[in-house]
């Protein structure tokens, strides 16, 4: 079985006296998503809650419902229908038919319909895009006007920063048929010459979360770039259990969790060394949150592939972490001992080779400093050494500026002493 996931998408019908009368099914009926399919999809039902007619289907996902216009029999919903690396805005009638894309600009698209039903906001980036804002008209998506543009002063001091854009790649999985997304973030070559490049995976790779996407918040992700420009490759990698690919692709990892997302990881190094981009002897990875989990646990479980780690705030073990997150993906503890064993970090101690760097703040109200603790514990019992980054006054992130810069200049010293 895989999981069931929540969502905001039920639609009631508001029909007016015209509109009822010309279909009466319609009275009482509601819009409703589903993932029945194995992609979360929209249902017409009636009143009685039968259904009416299948909205969308195919292998991709809807995001959200923007808008229904009844009058006009016509639902508004914004989907990643031909690349989940993108965000666009769609149409589809009431009975299913005559589905058609809005916008069509590359990048994502952030959708507030009027309650005419004649005009929409869009907020869109893209890679090479600052975001921008707009008003458009519904029907052939037209910009009516412009909202907010590039600021001419904010462009010139961006230049100054000369932001590579990073490029979007494909590769498989180990099991030589998922499709996996991926980016990279490359030195100059005049400066650094071709490569291989020691290597910094940045990394999230939990559910609910897409890191790879053709947005504007790709291409500012200072710590990349900040690493690119002296001369580390970095790269981002959305492994199996990551938003937006549908139920199989996310329950990859349902009930063994720091498992396949490793694997993944370890697919796309390989595939960077490969091309000769990636020195397979110089590669660290960093995260934070499930990405520090996956920081640690990649070093644990996969000691030939990355020579250091630098977790930030890591969940070592799920059978401490909050139990509403966990147990949807994991299970009851009682149910699932193998699993969540098999999950902890602690279990994978002994196979930790390279270096690793614990960044955690002490009063962090997600992820609770024993789960640090607990991992120091399993370090020192196993003869393991590591390093310790402490925030005393800092919460999940450190928010402080002096903070910030500090964790900033700290993590970047490691890799340049240790990578």
């Amino acid at each position: 079985a895989l999981p069931i996931y929540l969502h905001h998408l039920l639609r009631p019908l508001e029909l007016d006296a015209a509109t009822a009368a010309a279909h009466p099914e319609q009275v009482g009926a509601f819009v409703w998503a589903s993932e029945k399919t194995g992609h979360r999809h929209l249902y017409l039902h009636a009143a009685d809650g039968r259904e009416l007619v299948a909205l969308t289907s195919g292998a991709w996902m809807v995001d959200d419902v923007v808008g229904v216009c009844e009058a006009a029999q016509t639902l508004y919903f914004t989907a990643g229908k031909d690349d989940p690396r993108q965000r666009q805005l769609y149409a589809v009638r009431l009975d299913g038919q005559g589905l058609r894309a809005v916008t069509s600009e590359p990048g994502m698209h952030g959708v507030v319909l009027d309650h005419a039903c004649t005009r929409f906001v869009d907020v869109h980036s893209s890679r090479a895009q600052r975001p921008t804002i707009k008003l458009r008209a519904l029907a052939d998506g037209a910009t009516l006007h412009v909202i907010h543009d590039e600021d001419p002063n904010a462009a010139a001091k961006l230049a100054t920063l000369q932001l590579g854009t990073p490029e979007l790649v494909e590769l498989l999985a180990d099991d030589g048929a998922t499709t996996l997304y991926g980016a990279v973030y490359r030195p100059d070559p005049g400066v650094f010459g071709p490569g291989p490049y020691p290597t910094v995976v940045s990394v999230y790779g939990g559910p609910h979360a897409q890191r790879v996407d053709d947005s504007w918040g790709m291409t500012i992700d200072l710590r990349a770039q900040y690493l690119a420009d002296h001369g580390y490759l970095v790269f981002k990698l959305d492994n199996r259990g990551s938003a937006r690919r549908g139920l199989a692709f996310e329950g990859a990892l349902r009930h063994d969790m720091g498992n396949v997302e490793v694997r993944d990881q370890v697919s796309g190094v390989k595939w960077l060394v490969a091309q000769g981009l990636a020195d397979p002897q110089r590669v660290a990875i960093y995260g934070w949150s499930y990405g520090g989990y996956m920081a640690a646990m990649a070093l644990a479980r996969a000691p030939e592939t990355f020579a250091l780690a630098i977790a930030g705030a890591p969940v070592s073990s799920w059978d401490g972490y909050d139990t509403h997150y966990t147990e949807r993906y994991m299970g009851l503890p009682q149910e699932n001992v193998e699993g969540y064993a098999r999950s902890s970090v602690m279990a994978h101690v002994e196979g930790m080779r390279g270096k690793l760097l614990l960044v955690h703040g002490l009063i962090d109200e997600n992820v609770h400093f024993r789960h640090s603790a607990r991992l120091i514990n399993a370090m020192i019992a196993a003869g393991k050494d590591y390093d310790l980054q402490l925030y005393p006054d800092e919460r999940h992130m450190p928010r402080k500026l002096a903070d910030r810069v500090y964790m900033e200049r700290r993590i970047f010293d490691y890799l340049e002493a240790h990578l």
